[in-house]
């Protein structure tokens, strides 16, 4: 419509903000603020997945310090 009267709308990044974010594991289509997908729970954003594998091996660094010495 602004285009129309020869306005610019500045609502490029704006669509790819709200889109819908699909799954590649099960094509399921997701919210935009989706961190895991709501069909098979793959991780869709790479900054959770980041910090879950983070958390992982500080978990697994821990439990292998407690199986050496359970007095830790």
């Amino acid at each position: 419509m602004l285009k129309l009267h020869g306005m610019k709308a500045d609502v490029e990044g704006k669509e790819e903000e709200f889109a819908v974010v699909v799954c590649p594991r099960s094509k399921n289509k997701n919210s935009p603020t989706s961190k895991f997908c709501n069909a098979c729970g793959l991780c869709l954003d790479l900054k959770t997945a980041m910090e879950i594998d983070e958390a992982r091996a500080n978990t697994d660094r821990l439990i292998s310090e407690l199986v050496r010495d359970p007095k830790v």
